[in-house]
């Protein structure tokens, strides 16, 4: 009787939220790419990604995340992240059990955070001379570090966006399953680069999931050109 009026669907997602809230809460962060590039398409790039507040401005204490150095497509001026442009994701603890700090319990820790998404961009053109004297003589396992050293030396924000946690909490469907615009922070710069991403809290919204990959590899395919699946 305690059931009456709950279909199977229910009933499975009420016992995953409890499985998932034994494990922990966290925030999933699933980044598709980036469009929109109209300069230095040359120049390879790679995300950001950090959780702060008035307590932790830099976000240190949930350890920042950091993307691959990736190039853009320089016809289309977009960026696909991930194996085969699959996209990317990135979780942070939101549960001091998991390693998350102990701020995270405060009441009102979701009015003062935000996730901030920073787009780095190298300041090092991957068709140089350096990197083409690079291709001639290194394997490219060590080539490739070499190269991700001096990205990540010389880069710069190119962009960034903030999401406050509250309104990622407050979305039934958590945040994104969209483009979202970036603010440029590189000055006299008149592209509008957009992010498409999907936010979400397990176990809070662990029954949306399944649209959520439905919507997340909708878009890939659009982006990457191919033909849907079956």
């Amino acid at each position: 009787p305690f059931l009456s009026g709950y279909t199977a669907r229910d009933w499975n997602c009420f016992l995953l939220e409890v499985a998932m809230a034994l494990q922990g809460r966290h925030l999933e962060v699933t980044v598709l790419g980036v469009r929109g590039i109209k300069s230095n398409l040359s120049h390879r790039r790679r995300l950001h990604l950090s959780l702060v507040s008035h307590e932790d401005p830099d976000g240190d204490a949930f350890h920042q995340r950091f993307g691959v150095w990736t190039e853009p497509d320089r016809l289309k001026g977009t960026l696909l992240f991930g194996d085969y442009h699959g996209g990317v994701r990135y979780q942070f603890a939101l549960a001091a059990e998991n390693g998350a700090p102990s701020f995270v319990n405060g009441v009102t820790y979701p009015e003062r955070a935000e996730l901030r998404v920073r787009l780095l961009t190298s300041r090092v053109p991957s068709n140089s001379e350096t990197m083409q004297e690079l291709d001639g003589f290194l394997p490219a396992m060590i080539k490739e570090t070499v190269k991700t050293g001096l990205d990540s030396s010389f880069s710069d924000v190119e962009a960034e966006l903030r999401l406050p946690m509250s309104n990622i909490l407050g979305g039934i469907k958590g945040f994104g399953s969209s483009w979202v615009p970036f603010l440029n922070t590189v000055i006299g710069t008149e592209q509008s680069v957009e992010l498409f991403v999907q936010v979400h809290v397990v176990p809070d919204h662990h029954c949306v999931v399944p649209d959520l990959e439905k919507w997340f590899n909708e878009e890939r395919v659009k982006m990457a050109g191919e033909a849907p699946a079956p």
